[in-house]
């Protein structure tokens, strides 16, 4: 299908065995969505309701921007939204350029996000579980609402992530390899947990309105954190420099 707009809408399932040709697509499932062929869409926006999960790639040259989802000229005020109870959104960027999230993503369950480029946004991200996958940079500083968090990096750019969530962040893993930047920063509105290893090609930055507990190796050049309540670093630590220790 080739068009300028696209909308897909299905009391059951939605599958594909060719690819989608458009500007914009947007679904709208039950028992979920899965379109991941190398459709050839620039923006995409879809909901779930019942059961199953939203899976979707583009491999548009211009990247994938995750827009605010409207069906039959009404705006469902998020762009990828799956109310299933074990509903995972599995969004991947193929073209090489940015992952853009420019309305909010909720899941029930899992939100994980793979781009060949960049991930960025200016809406949230509200899941238990959130897993990145980018080559040049992860920028997710809105007041993301996630207890779990997952990343890695390569290539260039650093991986920036922030929780709004007052219960606190878990990090089961982060990692960025780049040799450009390479930087690791991630706050969190509450305690701060890293259950897996951490590792940054330069500087990690650990920021918690609670305390910070690090059982798991921390690798980098230079270390700081910032806490309100302690913080442990009890891993097989290998960091060559302490830039900064901060604890009121």
């Amino acid at each position: 299908n080739n068009a300028q707009s696209v909308t897909i809408a299905s009391l059951g399932a939605i599958s594909q065995t060719g690819i989608i040709t458009a500007d914009s697509l947007a679904t709208a499932s039950q028992t979920g969505t899965t379109l991941t062929a190398n459709n050839m869409v620039a923006k995409y926006s879809g909901a779930n309701s019942g059961t199953g999960n939203i899976a979707f790639n583009s491999a548009n040259g211009g990247g994938l921007r995750l827009v605010e989802l409207i069906l039959q000229n009404q705006a469902l005020g998020g762009a990828v939204q799956n109310a299933a109870a074990a509903g995972d959104i599995n969004i991947t960027s193929t073209g090489g350029g940015n992952l853009s999230l420019d309305a909010a993503v909720v899941s029930s369950h899992a939100v994980n996000l793979n781009s060949a480029g960049g991930i960025v946004q200016t809406a949230a991200i509200t899941s238990p579980t959130l897993s990145t996958t980018s080559v040049s940079g992860t920028e997710l500083t809105q007041d993301n609402l996630v207890g779990t968090f997952t990343g890695n990096n390569s290539v260039a750019g650093n991986v920036n992530f922030k929780s709004a969530s007052a219960s606190g962040l878990v990090v089961a893993g982060v990692s960025n390899t780049a040799a450009a930047a390479g930087n690791v920063s991630i706050t969190s509105a509450g305690p701060l947990t890293i259950s897996g290893n951490a590792s940054s090609a330069h500087n990690l930055s650990l920021a918690s309105t609670g305390a910070i507990a690090a059982t798991a190796n921390l690798t980098a050049l230079g270390l700081s954190s910032t806490s309100a309540g302690g913080a442990a670093f009890t891993g097989a630590n290998q960091v060559k420099t302490i830039n900064t220790l901060n604890n009121t």
